[in-house]
């Protein structure tokens, strides 16, 4: 029973969730894992709970329905109402700013002056040695008079991600991870790109990383 409500959970991936107390402290190390992932999460219970662990395990509120009156729940209702809407309004702001900084423009040092080139064009950097070579998404690369260490630290992180010394992604090219032979695989209509993944470096980070929107 645990198993399928569980994975019903995740299925689901609902931004909000209330949760019996006396189930979670019975299941709490199957279930913090499925709960993890959940903006709002709601305790409740006939008894009173322990403040302290529904705080650490990311409550966003507890209702008593033993003590509780209907003004106490309405303006708990409220409260979730309100932070929702926060956060959706917030997600908003970060899909225009992601949006931007896509689109914006890098001034890159060349040999002879400067190339100005739209993040969303770059699909990765190369190191070779105290230059770089950019690689574009038109399949064009472009030597510039740069050591890869200051261009990870330029470059925005929210788009851009150091796999490994010599080598930097656009990260919202990636189409694929493959854990067993460690690579990942970059997308632009038909342009495809392998790199080797550093063993340091997790595939379900650089998935993570790859789910940023676009």
């Amino acid at each position: 029973m645990l198993f399928r409500s569980t994975e019903k959970i995740r299925s689901l991936n609902p931004k909000v969730l209330f949760v019996h107390y006396d189930y979670f402290m019975a299941n709490k190390e199957t279930t913090r894992d499925c709960f993890q992932h959940i903006p709002f999460i709601i305790f409740i219970s006939h008894i009173g709970g322990n403040v302290l662990t529904l705080i650490h395990n990311g409550a966003f509120d507890f209702i008593n329905f033993k003590t509780a009156t209907e003004t106490e729940i309405a303006l708990v209702l409220a409260r979730l109402k309100a932070a929702i809407s926060e956060r959706e309004n917030r997600k908003k702001i970060s899909k225009i700013y992601s949006f931007i900084e896509f689109n914006k423009k890098h001034r890159f040092k060349t040999k002879n002056g400067y190339s100005l080139i739209p993040h969303k064009d770059i699909l990765s950097v190369e190191s070779k040695g105290i230059t770089c070579l950019v690689h574009l998404a038109n399949t064009k690369s472009i030597a510039v008079n740069s050591k890869i260490g200051k261009l990870a630290d330029e470059l925005p992180e929210d788009i851009f991600f150091r796999i490994s010394r010599s080598i930097i992604i656009n990260i919202r090219y990636i189409s694929r991870i493959n854990t067993s032979n460690g690579t990942v695989t970059l997308e632009y209509n038909d342009i495809m790109k392998n790199y080797k993944i550093p063993a340091k470096i997790s595939g379900s980070k650089l998935l993570q990383l790859s789910k940023i929107d676009a």
